[in-house]
């Protein structure tokens, strides 16, 4: 590569990293130029979130910057062949009216996914047939053996059969309003394989999630379409990974949250606590807050780190947001240890000028008296609370 051409994709690198992390910005009246003037402007009206097209603009800078490194190989500048059902579509529509979100537009814009596998296969002269039915093959030798690589054998039997074609459709499942998702992969040869995901959408409720726990394709979170809120389910993956001040220095830096946070620290039953709640702006679309219930054993953890609180010690809670007295959401009662909402709107505000209110029931008065010291001691001060029983409110 020349070095006019390394420069120029260097140069292009730095603007791309800038663009994914600045914050989006529609055209307005306002001029603004700092930060503190963008953020006095949040706190007056709110702004506007992220949109498609602009989310669309990020993913092709993305693509023709590594078209220029490749030197215009990868990706291809196609875009993938999707289709959709009526049901999936009318869905999508209704979250595209209520906040601008189409999920439909963005997975028509991505770029095909066999653009990596009809490499390899060229420049390793493999038969994709003869491949895919030798790993789904060892698939199923996998499964019976109950190693749980099955899956990814079933992957990439998918993967190198280069997919040309995918179509979204739904099945009917045991209740009228429940249907699962499903997707045909139209390989090139002509073959096709049905997978099932095992996420289904309740066209009642407006529920999209799974029927095993762990949230949708098992990411740890469902969505309620109707509600337009994203929350978190109890057994998400991200359960056995606890919580150290570290994961929100990382947030912050890559620059896609925009959020405020109170820790409160307390000691009860031999076992040292931390309850901390969140509240701002995450993916520049949604407004969002949460609750997280963590403890560990004195001296055995190093750090800031805390496991997350087990089954025997989740608590019921709930929590509301609301931006100047208009609620955004709210969420519960539950019994969590992680309560979350991220409210999709077609507006985000400055984290400092959402309000969240929460409440907690705590087992006994000794701890309910732990929490209340701690927020009573919080360094910043800026949350008040009342007492009703074993149940503590708080509005910060």
């Amino acid at each position: 590569m020349k070095l006019a051409t390394k420069i120029t994709a260097i140069i292009m690198a730095l603007v791309l990293l800038f663009t994914l992390s600045a914050p989006a910005m529609a055209k307005s009246d306002k001029n603004i130029k700092t930060r503190a003037q963008y953020a006095e402007a949040l706190a007056d009206e709110g702004y506007p979130a992220m949109t498609t097209d602009e989310f669309l603009q990020k993913v092709n800078a993305c693509g023709d910057f590594f078209r220029m490194v490749t030197g215009g190989k990868f990706p291809t500048e196609q875009k993938i062949d999707i289709t959709f059902d009526k049901t999936l579509t009318e869905a999508n529509l209704y979250v595209v009216n209520n906040c601008g979100v189409d999920m439909e537009a963005i997975l028509r814009n991505l770029p095909p996914l066999n653009n990596l596998s009809s490499l390899l296969v060229e420049t390793f002269e493999i038969d994709p047939v003869a491949f895919r039915e030798a790993m789904f093959e060892e698939c199923a030798r996998q499964d019976a053996e109950g190693t749980g690589l099955g899956v990814v054998y079933y992957f990439l039997g998918c993967y190198m059969s280069m997919i040309d074609k995918i179509e979204v459709f739904t099945e009917p499942a045991s209740d009228p309003a429940l249907y699962e998702i499903c997707f045909n992969m139209v390989f090139r040869d002509g073959a096709k394989e049905t997978i099932h995901s095992g996420m289904y959408i309740d066209t009642k409720t407006g529920e999209l999630s799974d029927l095993n726990g762990t949230g949708m394709l098992g990411l740890g979170f469902n969505f309620n379409f109707k509600d337009m809120v994203i929350y978190t389910v109890v057994n998400a993956w991200t359960r056995d990974f606890g919580f150290a001040v570290i994961y929100d220095v990382a947030a912050n830096a890559i620059g896609i949250y925009d959020y405020v946070t109170r820790r409160y620290h307390f000691d009860y039953d031999g076992l040292e606590w931390m309850i901390q709640v969140w509240k701002g702006t995450y993916f520049y679309v949604t407004n969002g807050a949460e609750v997280g219930i963590y403890n560990r054993v004195p001296g055995e953890e190093m750090g800031t780190f805390y496991n997350c609180a087990n089954d025997e010690q989740m608590m019921e809670m709930t929590m509301e947001l609301s931006y100047k007295g208009n609620l955004l959401f709210k969420a519960g009662p539950q019994k969590h240890w992680w309560l979350t909402g991220f409210h999709l709107s077609g507006t985000v505000y400055e984290p400092a000028s959402l309000t969240m209110v929460y409440s907690i029931l705590f087992p006994n008065a000794e701890m309910r008296n732990a929490f209340t010291n701690a927020v009573d001691n919080e360094e910043n001060g800026d949350a008040t609370y009342t007492v009703d029983g074993l149940k503590v409110t708080v509005n910060w």
